[in-house]
């Protein structure tokens, strides 16, 4: 696997991880109105706790995508 392949891959993953931060973000009251109805091993974060690892996740992999580009 080339190196230009890894950036892709992970730019791609850190373009999921600000999708996932935009939909979470939008639903805001929602998320954790719906976490209520959802069983406890799913629920395992409330809307800002996975907003914040969704950011941080984000970050990291556009991070290592500089790094390794």
């Amino acid at each position: 696997m080339s190196s230009g392949n890894v950036v892709v891959g992970l730019v791609l993953v850190g373009v999921c991880n600000l999708v996932l931060a935009l939909n979470t973000w939008s639903r805001r009251e929602l998320w954790d109105l719906d976490r209520d109805l959802m069983p406890k091993w799913v629920a395992l974060m409330n809307g800002r706790a996975a907003l914040n690892y969704q950011l941080a996740a984000a970050v990291f992999f556009f991070g290592l995508a500089i790094v390794l580009a």
